[in-house]
């Protein structure tokens, strides 16, 4: 498939080049057609299976081994101008807004961020301030 994907494309490529020095607008969609054909037929053949089951079900589930860690929020924190409300990194992540909330308590306790007062956003959101 991969072969006859690149033939294809080879093939239409030149046809493209011939359509184009005469202005043939059928000629240029026919090979346009054509190599578009060979290009997916190359790619499709590069494509691995997805695994059906059993032991790479990790690979299907990509979020199932994933741990949003402290540097991970930091990182974000510092994306968004050393500061984040639970809401917004509930929207960022899997978290709820609960669970982000107690997060980042949870961090701000352990002196990794700072509530501040001052910074209440319009909608009454506590901000955290990153150092």
């Amino acid at each position: 498939m991969k072969i006859l994907g690149y033939i294809m494309m080879i093939f239409g490529g030149f046809m493209l080049l011939g359509a184009l020095s005469s202005f043939s607008i059928p000629g240029m969609v026919v090979s346009s057609l054509i190599l578009g054909s060979g290009n997916y037929l190359a790619r499709k053949a590069q494509t691995p299976a997805l695994p059906s089951t059993g032991q790479n079900q990790a690979a299907l589930n990509p979020t199932s081994e994933f741990k949003l860690t402290d540097q991970l929020i930091i990182r974000l924190a510092h994306r968004n101008g050393n500061q984040l409300s639970p809401e917004f990194l509930a929207k960022q992540t899997s978290l709820s807004i609960q669970e982000a909330r107690e997060r980042l308590d949870l961090m701000s306790q352990q002196g990794l961020c700072q509530i501040d007062l001052d910074k209440i956003d319009a909608n009454g959101n506590i901000i955290y301030v990153f150092l």
